[in-house]
């Protein structure tokens, strides 16, 4: 095997199908590519190990952990009877770090795109504390170990969870130790691993900057008028679009609560269409089915729809978006939309998370991104509620040295217990009074400008295209 390649959802799949399709381009012979991945992946005609599009996630999750588990099972023996010269993890850094202790010492490693927010040390005791479980279980005896971890379904649970939550605490760490390059999509992620490489002493070996794959967004000519007529929508009406994510537990959790949101807006105004987006089509049922169980009226009258069509497209066409985070809130803020944001944090609400993070687990040297111009223009260390959390516009234009303002583009809105009326009330108050008249609002044009030069392409090439190459140069070719 020349190279095996991981991804952990549709975002990352897209970036690994693009890296695969750059790989071969690059290699006069045919390259010996093995994948774990979605359609995007498994479209570029490489050796397919498993398709993750019904369990995809991005970090711990404990409704596909067991899924990913398995596969990490599976993995073990094919790479030790036939390692792959090189490794590449794209995005999903937990399940990468997972998998990167298994390989053999002479695979070279490379992670594309790792974890923005967390890539800084933490206390040292809530490192053993996460850990105590999965180290209390290796003190057992093999065959001990063995036979619990199979005979028990929520101890093996607890032992998956207990090295995830090792690894995350431990992450910023790992992936310098373990990884031979981190190729970085965004300045503040090189930034963030470059102070934490100083701090350790040197630790790691190549920290490389491409620029992001999302920025190289082409909109249809003539876009809105295309999903205005497709879609029957009138002239005079505002869309509201609705972007629940590829992921499919994250639909079932998060769009039930933007469709309320939707609801009431709805019935409010009459001016307003909300149209669901289906990211993948093999989600489209269930959207439908979820569509039709909570916002049923809206769809027989024509106000509540749903399509397939690029996300650029319906973006473009919207005068106010409600976004699971990911890389479509880069795509929205590059093209100026307006949007709220939500997602969820494994059940903690905003408030603790925040005075966890801030107060507890992250030591005091933050990275400049994540404290917000108040601080930073009096010298003062971050408290819990300066940390800024994870929608990756807000990020970028945090960790931008000059722009030295408070305002950030997007609203976020943690479900913790699913309230809808937190995004309502935000969409109320961005959405432009009185019926569309053909201008769509925007965001400040300094705003998107910082955005788009946060993630600008690191050379003259394509993100994938530059990192291909970073590859190619490792296997010495």
């Amino acid at each position: 095997m020349d190279v095996l390649i991981v991804s952990g959802e549709r975002s990352g799949d897209l970036l690994a199908g693009e890296l695969i399709g750059e790989l071969q381009s690059l290699f006069s012979y045919g390259l010996d590519i093995s994948a774990i991945g979605s359609p995007h992946t498994r479209a570029q005609g490489v050796r397919y190990l498993v398709d993750h599009t019904h369990f995809a996630m991005i970090g711990m999750d404990a409704s596909s952990s067991m899924q990913w588990l398995r596969i990490l099972d599976q993995l073990s023996p094919i790479v030790a009877r036939d390692p792959p010269k090189i490794f590449v993890g794209v995005m999903h850094s937990i399940f990468n770090l997972l998998l990167v202790e298994r390989l053999p010492s002479n695979t070279l490693k490379v992670l594309i795109e790792p974890p923005e927010t967390w890539g800084w040390d933490v206390q040292r005791w809530f490192k053993w504390l996460t850990a105590a479980p999965a180290l209390a279980l290796r003190l057992c005896p093999m065959f001990l170990r063995t036979t619990i971890i199979s005979k028990s379904s929520w101890l093996r649970k607890a032992y998956w969870f207990s090295k995830a939550s090792f690894v995350f605490a431990r992450r910023g760490e790992l992936c310098l130790k373990y990884f031979d390059c981190l190729v970085c999509c965004t300045r503040m992620t090189q930034d963030t691993y470059e102070q934490l490489r100083r701090r350790k002493g040197g630790l790691g070996g190549w920290i490389v900057y491409v620029g992001q794959p999302a920025l190289d967004i082409k909109v249809r000519e003539g876009a809105e008028s295309h999903i205005r007529g497709t879609m029957n929508v009138p002239q005079d009406a505002h869309i509201l679009g609705i972007f629940p994510g590829s992921r499919k537990a994250i639909i079932r959790l998060l769009l039930p609560e933007m469709l309320k949101a939707a609801n009431e807006l709805l019935s409010e105004r009459r001016d307003v269409v909300s149209v669901v987006h289906v990211a993948d089509g093999r989600f489209a049922e269930t959207i439908i089915q979820i569509m039709r169980e909570h916002s049923s009226d809206w769809m027989q009258c024509g106000r509540m729809l749903h399509t397939g069509q690029p996300d650029q497209d319906l973006l473009a066409s919207c005068s106010h978006a409600i976004l699971s985070s990911g890389t479509v809130t880069l795509r929205a803020a590059c093209l100026g939309i307006p949007a709220t944001v939500a997602y969820t944090l494994l059940g903690y609400n905003k408030r603790w998370f925040r005075w966890l993070a801030g107060r507890i687990v992250v030591r005091k040297k933050v990275p400049r991104h994540l404290r917000t111009a108040r601080s930073l223009a009096h010298g003062e260390e971050p408290s819990g509620h300066d940390l800024v959390p994870f929608a990756l516009p807000n990020d970028i234009l945090r960790f931008d040295s000059s722009w030295l303002s408070d305002e950030l583009p997007y609203t976020e809105c943690v479900l913790d217990h699913f309230r809808s009326d937190e995004i309502a009330q935000d969409v109320r108050s961005k959405l432009p009074v009185g019926p569309y008249g053909g201008v769509l609002p925007k965001l400040p044009d300094g705003m998107v400008k910082h955005i788009r030069l946060g993630a600008r392409r690191g050379g003259n090439r394509p993100p994938m295209q530059l990192a291909a190459r970073i590859i190619r140069d490792m296997l010495g070719q």
